[in-house]
């Protein structure tokens, strides 16, 4: 059985997106979705090839906080629902809708939530502060992550501001394995 050479480059773009998402605390759907389409493949194979990795790691990081209790049940739960739903309508939008049609949205909100990451980073911002809290932002981070798979830690870092970093940090990566998950099933489905 032959591998094929593109399995090298794919291997390299998770390695890459791992490491930034080590560092950053976040940045693995952002960094490996930008290089995937810089490498020309299609907006809903990005989707799904994203969300399966992160359906893994992020399986495992929420399976260690779910034993250690680290997660704050009230923003997982005020997420989970909305979020859910949203993934799988943007999933459902992105597998219908031509990949030429969706492509140029996909570049424009990567390009900016990347922006806002580097942002936080380099300039050492607190998280900003949204006006939309619970379900309300799990919704728009459950669509955006299925459509751009780079949006569900970022936008949902968000509701962090009136929460302990740790408690808000953990639900977060929590959601983000159910909305990979989730986001994985539609766009295979």
């Amino acid at each position: 059985m032959a591998v094929s050479p593109d399995v090298p480059w794919l291997v390299a773009v998770g390695f890459f997106a791992q490491l930034v998402d080590g560092c950053v605390g976040m940045g693995y759907g952002i960094s490996a979705s930008s290089i995937l389409a810089t490498l020309g493949v299609p907006p809903a194979i990005t989707s799904a090839t994203v969300h399966a990795a992160e359906t893994v790691t992020a399986g495992v990081s929420s399976a260690s906080h779910a034993w250690f209790r680290n997660i704050d049940r009230r923003i997982f739960f005020s997420l989970l629902l909305p979020g859910v739903l949203g993934g799988m309508l943007g999933a459902t939008l992105l597998a219908h809708v031509p990949a030429h049609t969706v492509r140029p949205f996909v570049w424009a909100y990567l390009l900016t939530t990347s922006l806002v990451v580097l942002a936080r980073v380099i300039l050492k911002r607190s998280p900003l502060r949204a006006g939309v809290q619970g379900p309300a932002l799990g919704a728009v981070a459950g669509f955006l992550d299925a459509i751009g798979s780079a949006a569900a830690a970022p936008i949902a870092a968000w509701v962090t501001s009136r929460v302990p970093q740790r408690a808000a940090t953990t639900a977060v990566g929590v959601i983000v394995f159910v909305l990979g998950a989730a986001g994985l099933f539609v766009t295979l489905g």
